[in-house]
């Protein structure tokens, strides 16, 4: 199920929002449909999970919520031993972002997240710049040679 926002109108012209979950925007459209009522937009809210030891700063919200609109953040500061021992965090997020991990633990997050987006912040001189979009993460090795 995912989370959605549904603005409602009245019969009096009156709007508020309202949140619920459902596998469709239709199915969360629905459910406040009514006589007295109508549903002037539904939009999923992206479910973002931070695994991250640092709390997200505000830059760096603010640079989700220009990408994603407004998202609910989770924040995750368990220390990451293995991303499938989040699993059940990972199918639940639309959104992985991960901060400060190993290599291998990066690509596991990649690997179990499938389809959906997995992000880590761009940091220069300890300050948040941007967001980036992981795609693939590789590393070759080479032996040197010893004479």
């Amino acid at each position: 199920m995912k989370k959605f926002s549904v603005e409602i109108i009245t019969m009096g012209g009156d709007t508020y929002e309202r949140e619920c979950f459902a596998n469709t925007q239709e199915e969360a459209a629905k459910q406040f449909r009514c006589k007295t009522e109508d549903v002037l937009s539904c939009h999923e809210i992206k479910q973002i999970f931070w695994f991250s030891r640092n709390e997200m700063s505000k830059e760096m919200l603010q640079a989700l919520y220009r990408v994603y609109g407004f998202c609910d953040v989770c924040h995750i500061s368990k220390k990451v031993n293995s991303a499938h021992d989040f699993k059940a965090d990972i199918d639940s997020a639309s959104v992985i972002a991960i901060d400060s991990l190993s290599l291998d633990l990066q690509n596991q997050f990649l690997e179990l997240a499938g389809n959906k987006q997995v992000i880590a912040p761009v940091y220069q001189n300890n300050r948040f710049l941007k967001w980036e979009w992981l795609i693939k993460l590789e590393m070759i090795k080479v032996d040197l040679y010893r004479g």
